[in-house]
């Protein structure tokens, strides 16, 4: 209800000064409702546009009436008498609050939505919602508006609106709602390949940890997280795995969109490479052979100073000392590849400087040969001779210094080929050439005497 007064003569008016103007709606002769004073919560006395001694007076009438009754007896003495000019029904402005001052302005997240509803609806008043203050779109007919939930991260304002076309025609001011629809987390989280029995490093893509919160979850619906951060550290897996993760605006609350993310772990068998077969000690100066049943392998040394190996397995010693063959499968889109090491050691080969080629003269049995310089512990010997023309020693105790040779006293005057073959505790051996000379013996002179 809208009524348009004055003081007569001019001057100020206040609601404090209207002490004693009382209005009462009546129905059919009969009280509708409280009356309304100067007390009233939600009358509203503003000056009228375009004048200095003229007032509005507004105020709602919830009951229904037909008729108000205006009492101005016992006004202030100060103001005396009041003058009415106008007496105008208005349709009430909608409120989506309680309080008619308050502004409603809500926020939501991307892909959510929230209804506006008219607080005070007015009986035979349609509802209009509106996208601008003046004119605009017609976006809904009705006492309760729900905004599209499609709409994109950004601000938002809605008007709605009373209109009456009955007994009485009328339209209300258009009350303004706000809806900041905000924007939803980005999140992208690559899954990852790991060996079985390895753990898996899980990271949120281009992730902000200042603006967001990431949890992550064993779980689609699990309740508590089992991380917090950007990052986490899986235990030790043996079998396909998959992790969930959310992230969560800090200050709006929004989810990224889509619930919590599956992130897979994809766990792959370690391929099966059996240990290396052969003999793990062999001499210097000496090859072997290692083998291994998994035909994919690749063959390697850690110190090809010590040995070497070809594609074969085959090893080649080079100098004493210790080295590590391995043999490596190589990973491929079903398993993970896999090392397995071999402890190889090469020990040293005996070693002694022998002196000048031994001699002996035509009958005679033994002989020896001198040495000096022995090393890497020789213990045994042998002797072998080219064409067997000779006896075979076989494993003789190394005497120090000097080795005796025996040979049959009827042993041809001749330069014989032979070899010393000596051997240490680790059962490795060299061979070392040598020549032997029987020599001939002159014949005793005949003498004649005539």
């Amino acid at each position: 209800m809208s009524i348009i007064i004055g003081k007569p003569g001019g001057g100020l008016l206040n609601l404090s000064l209207l002490t004693g103007f009382i209005i009462q709606p009546y129905l059919n002769g009969v009280k509708a409702g409280n009356a309304f004073d100067n007390t009233g919560t939600f009358l509203n006395l503003r000056l009228f546009p375009g004048s200095t001694d003229k007032y509005v007076l507004t105020f709602p009438i919830t009951d229904v009436y037909d008729r108000l009754e205006i009492t101005t007896g016992g006004l202030a003495g100060v103001l005396g008498s009041l003058q009415v000019y106008d007496i105008k029904r208005k349709l009430a402005k909608p409120r989506t609050l309680i309080d008619p001052i308050a502004e409603d302005a809500r926020a939501i997240c991307q892909g959510e939505t929230t209804t506006f509803s008219v607080n005070n609806p007015q009986a035979c008043t349609e509802y209009k919602w509106y996208d601008a203050e003046t004119g605009g779109n017609l976006l809904h007919t009705g006492e309760n508006y729900t905004p599209p939930s499609s709409l994109l991260a950004g601000d938002y304002s809605y008007y709605v609106q009373g209109s009456r076309t009955y007994c009485v025609t009328g339209i209300s001011e258009r009350l303004r709602v706000k809806l900041k629809v905000n924007p939803l987390p980005p999140l992208d989280v690559p899954g990852i390949t790991i060996c079985s029995g390895a753990t898996a490093a899980l990271a949120v893509s281009n992730s902000d940890i200042a603006q967001y919160t990431y949890n992550w979850y064993t779980t689609a619906n699990g309740v508590t997280p089992v991380n917090t951060g950007a990052t986490y550290a899986t235990p030790a897996l043996n079998t396909n795995t998959t992790y969930y993760v959310e992230a969560i605006n800090t200050l709006t609350g929004c989810k990224n969109a889509g619930g919590r993310k599956a992130v897979l772990v994809n766990v792959k068998s370690i391929a099966v490479v059996n240990p290396i077969i052969g003999v793990n000690t062999i001499c210097a100066g000496t090859t072997t052979t290692l083998s291994n049943d998994n035909p994919l392998g690749i063959w390697s040394t850690s110190n090809a100073a010590i040995a070497t190996i070809d594609a074969t397995g085959k090893v080649t010693t080079v100098a004493a000392g210790n080295t590590v063959i391995s043999y490596t499968v190589a990973d491929d889109a079903t398993y993970c590849g896999k090392k397995v090491d071999f402890n190889l050691t090469v020990n040293p080969q005996p070693d002694l400087t022998l002196g000048p080629d031994a001699s002996i003269c035509e009958g005679l049995t033994t002989t020896r040969i001198t040495y000096t310089n022995p090393v890497f512990n020789p213990i045994t010997y042998s002797i072998s001779w080219v064409g067997n023309l000779l006896p075979a020693v076989l494993n003789q105790a190394l005497p120090a210094n000097e080795i005796t040779i025996t040979i049959p006293s009827t042993t041809p005057v001749a330069v014989y080929q032979g070899a010393l073959t000596i051997k240490n505790a680790n059962g490795c051996e060299r061979t070392i050439p040598f020549n032997f000379r029987v020599k001939l013996v002159p014949h005793k002179p005949t003498v004649s005497i005539n």
